[in-house]
């Protein structure tokens, strides 16, 4: 295929058959924006059926979104001995966070640091965290006691 370039099979603009055409649109905002007989703020709609521009709408700007509160959050240290954990083998134990809710996000930091070890958490019932810890390697585990550090968020 041959590459054609634009001016060969593009139509061309009959700009200069436009009467009524915007003066200028170097403006830095587009509030800014001006044209023959219409005021500053106003966008210019074309009308193909007249081949001219009408006045459009007043454009009003934006105002800056307000800023986003970061959500407060809590956190707690828990102790957990994770007991020994064969290959695929799943631990749960529950704890008592008090003023943690069913709808709060909660995220777990684990006292251990294995490729092979999957762990969760999640509130199942007001003021209790349940954390789960699966072995996902073929070799079985024996992870040391440990601190666990729970964040809930609360709004």
């Amino acid at each position: 295929m041959a590459k054609i370039s634009r001016a060969d099979w593009a139509a061309s603009v009959p700009w200069i058959g436009i009467t009524d055409k915007p003066v200028s649109f170097g403006a830095s905002d587009i509030g800014e924006l001006t044209g023959n007989g219409y005021s500053d703020g106003q966008i210019p709609v074309y009308n193909a059926a007249a081949k001219r521009f009408r006045p459009g709408s007043r454009l009003a700007p934006s105002p800056a979104p307000a800023p986003t509160p970061a959500p407060e959050s809590s956190e707690v240290a828990l102790t957990w001995d994770v007991p020994n954990l064969h290959a695929l083998q799943t631990a749960t134990e529950d704890f008592y966070v008090p003023g943690v809710f069913v709808s709060h996000p909660v995220i777990i930091g684990a006292p251990f640091s294995d490729q092979n070890v999957q762990f969760s958490g999640s509130v199942v019932d007001l003021n209790v965290v349940r954390i789960s810890v699966t072995n996902m390697g073929i070799d079985d585990l024996d992870l040391a006691e440990g601190i666990w550090r729970v964040r809930f968020f609360t709004s």
